[in-house]
């Protein structure tokens, strides 16, 4: 191993909670002021779509266990076993996680430097999911992970430095893809385009052979 990579486990790095407890459906009340994230509004690149939330009323006398940047979330049931980074774009909305999430928090004290950011793209790198998949129950399609086992999750922590690095080198990626998408979108309406003109064509042809 690297002199510089410092391994240790998730549990010296975050703190745990479990998601807000949603007593069936989330149903949607608009003008309530509070969100929550589901695994629906999940995104490419750990990325959380904000403004896809949904607007709930929460019950309950506690005060919620509120998201802010920095945290990240971990499905624990089902067929994904990918985590979700809070990141800024959060702003000052009221958001809880989901029942079906735990909720990862950079513990006040941390001995280690990290970014959270880093932690949340280690864990969906296919060597992190491996391990994931061991400390697991149940099948491919349908498996749950409890607290216990992400805690005895293995992160290996680069330098501060190096972390930095990859996120940066993360956020390219990530402009690569949304260039690549909106020129296939560009490309699937420039031919759409063309077939509309040549069916108008075809028909005004009709029209003057008649």
């Amino acid at each position: 191993m690297d002199a510089n990579v410092k391994k240790t486990k998730l549990s010296k790095l975050v703190e745990m909670r479990a998601g807000h407890p949603i007593r069936g459906r989330i149903e949607e009340t608009k003008g309530a002021g509070t969100f929550v994230v589901s695994l629906k509004n999940a995104l490419p690149f750990a990325e959380i779509n904000w403004s896809s939330l949904s607007e709930v009323k929460l019950e309950g006398r506690g005060e919620p266990y509120w998201l802010r940047e920095g945290d990240f979330l971990f499905p624990t049931r089902g067929s994904s076993t990918y985590s979700l980074y809070v990141d800024g774009g959060i702003g000052t909305k009221k958001v809880v996680a989901s029942p079906n999430f735990i909720v990862m928090r950079p513990l006040e004290k941390k001995r280690t430097p990290f970014l959270p950011a880093f932690v949340a793209w280690w864990m969906n790198q296919s060597v992190a999911q491996k391990m994931l998949g061991s400390l697991s129950q149940g099948t491919t399609l349908l498996r749950a992970i409890n607290k216990a086992g992400l805690e005895n999750l293995d992160i290996y922590l680069p330098s501060l430095e190096k972390q930095k690095k990859i996120m940066h080198a993360l956020k390219l990626q990530k402009e690569e893809a949304q260039l690549l998408e909106q020129q296939r979108e560009n490309t699937v309406a420039f031919m759409q385009g063309l077939a509309e003109q040549l069916l108008a064509s075809g028909k005004g042809m009709n029209k003057n052979a008649n």
